[in-house]
């Protein structure tokens, strides 16, 4: 990459969790991984352009650009993207940002998150919810549910059905990323759990 890494450090944590997440995958389904291109900030979130990957890959890849927009791209912690200036950035509130609104998903809804205990990883399943409703009510994604939300002392993982390999690859990352975060600041740990 004849740029490097144009972002700052805060997604790292969200960019290692993704490449194990592709590693992994790559490897248990004897895929060629692909070739990474670029990592940037472009309009407050994520991008990560490969070269390469199957659509298991490239649906991890979408997925961790949207949850970049709600993790502080300066530190890691829950952050919120905003326009600043003609400028958009995703930064938590020590960082100058915004507290997130409370968003709400209209009525009727095709998708409901069960509720997430830890604060720390709120904002995940937040993101997790408005990406599975959008794809449902605008993408004919199949229904998807929620049947139960385990939130260990280092991971949060769902046992869900429905919604195909597309939502599996976005649950698989943010069970990943959860393993990265604290789950009561939401901020990225030091070690990650054996």
């Amino acid at each position: 990459m004849c740029w490097g890494f144009s972002c700052g450090d805060g997604w790292c944590t969200l960019i290692d969790a993704l490449c194990a997440e592709i590693r992994r995958h790559a490897s248990e389904t004897n895929t060629s991984a692909p070739v990474v291109q670029q990592v940037k900030e472009k309009f407050g979130s994520l991008r990560y352009y490969v070269a390469g990957g199957d659509d298991w890959i490239h649906d991890l890849i979408w997925f961790s650009d949207y949850l970049s927009g709600v993790i502080c791209e300066e530190c890691g912690a829950p952050g919120y993207l905003a326009a600043d200036a003609d400028w958009y950035r995703t930064r938590c509130v020590a960082h100058g940002g915004k507290a997130p609104p409370v968003v709400r998903i209209a009525e009727p809804r095709a998708f409901v998150m069960p509720p997430i205990a830890a604060p720390g990883w709120r904002h995940l399943a937040q993101a997790l919810e408005a990406c599975v409703e959008n794809d449902i009510q605008r993408n004919g994604l199949d229904p998807v549910v929620v049947d139960r939300v385990m939130e260990g002392d280092d991971t949060l993982l769902f046992a869900s059905h429905g919604g195909g390999d597309r939502v599996a690859a976005w649950i698989q990352l943010l069970s990943m990323y959860s393993l990265r975060v604290d789950s009561i600041t939401g901020k990225p740990r030091d070690e990650v759990p054996a």
